[in-house]
């Protein structure tokens, strides 16, 4: 019995920490994202990258429970990369962050991401979507 116990502890303490992966070409937004929240929810994971590859590789290591991701991106555009990140790993809670959106774009868009941020980032209301997502029954 008390091997079982001490396995389920062991089990609770070893799980990850959840992760949320920001993708933007602008490193001033990447570091006032990781400035702002990062250093605020500590019991959350954060991966900041510049780019839809390099994001595609990071997530290949450890997928994230949540991404946002900008649609404005050079080299891989943000519809490019959410398509090929929604077929890898398609249990991720996906949003999209933008400072414009083509009305073409909403129809593939509503089938990517839960939701559209408009750019500037309101950290606050960041925060809470991603302690709302953390939270969900399936996200545990």
């Amino acid at each position: 019995m008390a091997s079982t116990k001490s396995q389920a502890i062991l089990s609770l303490e070893s799980s990850p920490k959840p992760l949320v992966m920001f993708v933007d070409d602008d490193p001033m937004i990447l570091a006032s994202v990781n400035r702002q929240l990062a250093r605020k929810l500590t019991s959350i994971d954060f991966v900041f990258c510049d780019g839809g590859a390099k994001a595609l590789a990071e997530a290949g290591k450890r997928p994230p429970d949540v991404l946002f991701s900008d649609l404005r991106m050079p080299i891989m555009d943000g519809l490019a990369f959410l398509t090929e990140f929604s077929k890898r790993h398609p249990k991720a809670t996906r949003f999209a962050i933008t400072g414009q959106l083509a009305s073409s774009e909403i129809a593939e868009l509503e089938t990517l991401v839960e939701q559209v941020f408009s750019k500037p980032i309101d950290c606050v209301r960041l925060q809470e979507i991603i302690v709302s997502v953390i939270s969900r029954p399936e996200q545990s």
